[in-house]
């Protein structure tokens, strides 16, 4: 009989240089307890599903999948919503997608005793490693010297960038249960953040368990990030969502998200080179960061030197 206390949900398409890594992650798994992994491969035109089923043919009680014939992400379909959260058996949820991975194998043993033995928290994230493959570069995020609680008001500001996807591990009834207000086409982390930090409070391991893979071929950073009007439109939907969320709680968390929306309006104002609207009084301080940013990045790019003496 199963007894599932883990369901692991992972997205795949055409992520053939990526998934056997990332369901090696998976099946390394050190427990003294039951877990599934339920990942849904959209259409795949690469040799995914087949890697896939390989391993579902190995761990046939681990890896339940669910295969498309017809990509769904195209046709506006929300993936984990309609086709993975009714099979969800386990009393958490974890997440990592089909071109990252866990490096730890006992990830799962060491947040699941956390939030068996802190119910005041309802999610609990860990350091991860940042890899930029196009340029081979790494870092570590976040930077914390050990491990420590995260506050709604920084994750509203920090963004959905403040920790790894494949870090989070959530109690499955709030999981599940997220208000409508936060539906945004085009996000899905920052929300489910969010809300873990309004639902209970959110525990970052000092431990480093994953790699979270950025600027992939077909990844949100290369299909959205890069391309200015999806950018934009990006932008416009957080927006939204934010004010959506802000009403919704009737601005009892007004302060940080309106300054998300701010700095929001104000990465708006740079893309559209809205100089004039940059330097209304209530922009400055972005306005002054943002000048920083583009200063180090002058110094980098015309004295390269200068990044080694940072290093030291």
């Amino acid at each position: 009989m199963e007894n599932i206390k883990v369901s692991i949900l992972c997205l795949c398409f055409n992520h053939e240089k990526y998934i056997r890594k990332c369901l090696d992650g998976f099946v390394m798994q050190q427990c003294d307890f039951e877990y599934e992994v339920l990942i849904h491969d959209d259409a795949s035109t690469d040799s995914s599903a087949e890697i896939i089923k390989e391993y579902e043919q190995k761990y046939p009680n681990i890896i339940k999948p669910v295969y498309q014939s017809e990509n769904q992400f195209s046709k506006g379909i929300k993936i984990s919503k309609t086709f993975l959260f009714s099979k969800v058996k386990g009393e958490y949820i974890a997440l990592c997608e089909g071109d990252d991975f866990w490096t730890d194998p006992l990830k799962l043993k060491k947040q699941v005793e956390f939030l068996d033995n802190n119910p005041e928290y309802s999610a609990c994230v860990h350091r991860a490693t940042l890899k930029f493959n196009k340029k081979n570069t790494e870092s570590e995020f976040p930077r914390i010297s050990e491990g420590r609680e995260f506050s709604l008001d920084e994750i509203i500001r920090e963004g959905g960038g403040i920790f790894a996807t494949n870090s989070l591990m959530a109690r499955t009834r709030e999981y599940l249960t997220l208000p409508e207000c936060f539906e945004a086409k085009g996000f899905g982390d920052y929300q489910r953040f969010m809300y873990a930090a309004i639902c209970g409070k959110i525990w970052c391991m000092y431990d480093n368990m994953s790699q979270y893979n950025c600027e992939n071929e077909g990844s949100w950073t290369a299909t959205v990030w890069k391309n200015p009007e999806k950018r934009l439109a990006h932008h416009r939907e957080l927006i939204r969502m934010l004010t959506a969320v802000n009403e919704y709680y009737n601005y009892k968390f007004n302060e940080p998200i309106e300054f998300k929306i701010k700095q929001t309006q104000f990465d708006i104002f740079v893309l559209t080179n809205d100089k004039k609207s940059m330097k209304l009084p209530e922009y400055r301080p972005f306005l002054k960061k943002h000048r920083e940013i583009k200063f180090k990045q002058f110094i980098l790019k015309n004295f390269p030197f200068v990044k080694k003496l940072l290093r030291r």
